[in-house]
């Protein structure tokens, strides 16, 4: 079962819509997409660039699956423990998701979601690893 629309959907409860706060380094965001990386979408698709004020839902989409859900293998995961990694990494990034995720897991830390940590993952009591992994998050 495809958990990513049910993750993302959570995810985005928290995202808001459009954002330009001076103080954030992300700067133009809407729905947490930030204008460089919306750029960076539409140029390896050959699109013309525009605000990411203009999103369209299926955009989102494809950013948040091919950017975070799929290099983090959070369809690979228990639910509950893809939910969190996912919203980790559209927050942190991937790297920074799993280094965490690998630091409370107990592993060397590498940043890549790779055949050891996926182990871990699967060994580990969802729910256990869930309430760590948020207060390393914290």
């Amino acid at each position: 079962m495809d958990r990513f629309p049910a993750c993302l959907a959570e995810t985005l409860k928290w995202e808001g819509g459009w954002s330009n706060d001076p103080y954030d380094p992300g700067g133009a965001t809407m729905h947490g997409v930030i204008q460089v990386e919306y750029d960076a979408f539409r140029d390896r698709k050959n699109l013309p660039r525009r605000s990411v004020r203009q999103i369209e839902l299926a955009e989102e989409q494809e950013i948040y699956r091919g950017n975070y859900w799929v290099p983090a293998r959070c369809g690979e995961m228990p639910a509950g423990v893809d939910l969190v990694v996912n919203d980790f990494s559209i927050n942190s990034g991937c790297g920074q998701a799993i280094k965490s995720l690998q630091r409370v897991l107990g592993l060397s830390i590498d940043g890549h979601m790779g055949s050891l940590t996926m182990a871990a993952v699967h060994a580990a009591a969802p729910a256990q690893l869930i309430r760590s992994y948020m207060d390393e998050r914290r």
